[in-house]
């Protein structure tokens, strides 16, 4: 069985090019418009250290109140969550103004990115999809039931339960990631505006486009999206325009069904997935845990187990080059000069394809990478004002068939 502690020595000989606190960073794994993302390590682990992930709020806007509370918020919810199926946060802490988190280190693939891999081997094998799937509606249903330190419950709802989302680590382990937009009940925290949307398109359920009050059976119709394009490899409600997405979700009675894009599907797993895309809430499993249990009960019908060790052998299989190589980092300046507290070194050594290096400029990979953020932003402002143009016409043309 491959296991963590087999992966973790492949990076621990990597050194640093960067410090946050006691932390050495790595590298940058990903940039988002409000946060970026990089691999780190924390040397007080013992015995040796650990890789983790630390979650950083880009410095433009990292004085902006809002965005401030929502990181805190996400913080506060994710430090009270402790289960196998739950990306684990260490440590919330800020660092001359850049507030941080210090999370586990899922190493593997997405669900969409083994979705699409399987594809070109016929598609995920059901059985195996179930588990990940089962895997995940237990994360959820431990989610929405989970109690702060007196016992009161949080009633989190993640909001943004997406195949980007669930990670099938290389030890087999299946993760369910990314708190950041999860709205709890209570009344102290941090709450949505109204008439503010929050997940991705494609994933939103019918009630929150109509705004309706939302519960946790929002998750449940976004994880019957997953299963559906896990097992088939395609798109399920993403359409070629806003407009379309929304009225495949909201408008469209029809319950989509598995044994149309692939009738080789058993017509048990078909059933479970069409009652998580019930289009009336009422309709859907009343909670995840009953989901997942379903969904376990099918593996144990079709008489097909599925251990971690069988995920983490058809990982190997399918991603052996990923597994060897490790993850894609950014050990750029420009990437890890986006905080100004940080150390990094003055110059960059970049290979040429004939193996020569040159030295670039920090500065000018600062200014590049700066451009870079502002298109980020704009592109975002863009984005949202073409969304809810679309958003009134879906519902305008819904109210006028009345």
């Amino acid at each position: 069985m491959l296991t963590a502690p087999l992966l973790a020595p492949l990076y621990r000989s990597c050194p640093p090019v960067a410090q946050l606190g006691r932390f050495e960073l790595l590298g940058r794994l990903a940039l988002g418009g409000m946060s970026e993302i990089f691999l780190g390590r924390d040397p007080s682990a013992q015995p040796q250290g650990r890789e983790i992930v630390i979650k950083r709020i880009l410095p433009h806007v990292a004085s902006d109140p809002q965005v401030r509370a929502m990181f805190m918020q996400e913080a506060k919810l994710s430090l009270l969550l402790h289960h196998p199926n739950v990306c684990s946060v260490y440590e919330f802490g800020e660092v001359d103004g850049a507030l941080y988190l210090a999370m586990e280190w899922a190493h593997g693939v997405s669900l969409r990115t083994l979705a699409a891999r399987a594809r070109a081997w016929g598609g995920l094998p059901p059985s195996l999809g179930a588990r990940i799937l089962a895997d995940v509606a237990s994360a959820l249903h431990y989610v929405h039931t989970a109690a702060d330190e007196q016992g009161r419950a949080l009633g989190i709802i993640h909001r943004d339960v997406t195949p980007d989302n669930i990670v099938i680590c290389f030890d087999g382990q299946v993760k369910l990631l990314d708190f950041g937009i999860a709205k709890p009940t209570q009344a102290q925290l941090q709450h949505t505006q109204e008439g503010v949307l929050k997940g991705k398109l494609g994933y939103i359920s019918p009630e929150q486009f109509r705004g309706d009050p939302i519960d946790a059976r929002s998750d449940i119709f976004a994880l019957g999206i997953c299963m559906y394009e896990s097992l088939t490899g395609q798109p399920l409600y993403r359409r070629n325009s806003h407009y379309e997405t929304v009225a495949a979700i909201v408008l469209d009675p029809r319950v989509p069904s598995l044994r149309r894009a692939r009738p080789e599907l058993p017509p048990a797993l078909d059933e479970i997935l069409k009652r998580a895309l019930a289009k009336d809430r009422d309709e859907r499993y009343e909670n995840a845990g009953l989901m997942a249990e379903e969904l376990k009960a099918f593996a144990s019908i079709e008489k097909r187990s599925v251990r971690s060790k069988d995920l983490a052998r058809l990982l190997r299989q399918l991603f052996p080059q990923e597994l060897a190589r490790g993850p894609r980092l950014d050990r750029s300046p420009a990437a890890m000069n986006s905080g100004q507290s940080w150390s990094v070194p003055t110059k960059s050594y970049i290979k040429r394809k004939d193996g020569s290096e040159r030295i670039l400029d920090v500065s000018l990979q600062v200014k590049l990478q700066r451009r870079l953020q502002q298109r980020q932003r704009i592109g975002h402002i863009l984005g949202s004002l073409l969304f809810f143009a679309s958003l009134t016409l879906a519902l305008a043309a819904w109210m006028l068939r009345f």
